[in-house]
């Protein structure tokens, strides 16, 4: 059976982008209104947030690369803003996020390379509502996931690129 349920779930996927502060995802309102496939979403969105703590141990789903990207994330906040300290936890918990979801649409056996599956995006979208305010409120969060949910989604290999895309990006507005 699994978790789409007893019928074959339709899949529609999009291509698969680099992170960027002024882009944010939007859920797929067709999965929503479905009652079958809300509930779908409304399962993995909440794994996704269990699991979002569960990084923080030391035998937890986060990966040195994870850690490099939100040490990376915060260190160029603190370079481009005075007063960062409150966006440590939006890019922790967005880093964190993206990268949970991004590890489970990898061992879902619907992914594919390049490329993300609807249901893990709006997954991602409902997830993050689960979390203050104050946390999810900002650009720095909105990057942050996006880069967490590529670098799973790359298998940890593309760090780098997205280490580069901050650094060229206006962070004086993340915060």
């Amino acid at each position: 059976m699994g978790l789409f349920g007893n019928g074959r779930p339709k899949l529609t996927y999009t291509p698969l982008r680099l992170p960027n502060a002024t882009w944010m995802s939007l859920p797929d309102m067709g999965l929503i209104r479905n009652t079958a496939e809300r509930k779908t979403v409304q399962t993995l969105a909440a794994i996704a947030v269990e699991n979002v703590a569960k990084i923080e141990d030391a035998n937890g789903l986060g990966s040195d690369k994870l850690r490099k990207l939100e040490s990376g994330l915060n260190d160029l906040l603190r370079e481009s803003n005075e007063d960062v300290e409150p966006c440590v936890a939006s890019v922790m918990v967005g880093a964190r996020l993206g990268y949970v979801v991004g590890l489970m649409e990898n061992a879902s056996g619907v992914e594919r390379a390049e490329e993300c599956e609807s249901h893990y995006l709006t997954a991602l979208s409902l997830a993050e509502h689960k979390f203050p305010k104050e946390v999810i409120g900002t650009l720095a969060f909105n990057f942050s996931e996006q880069a967490g949910y590529y670098l799973a989604r790359t298998r940890d290999s593309e760090l780098e690129m997205i280490m580069t895309i901050a650094r060229s990006s206006d962070r004086t507005d993340w915060v």
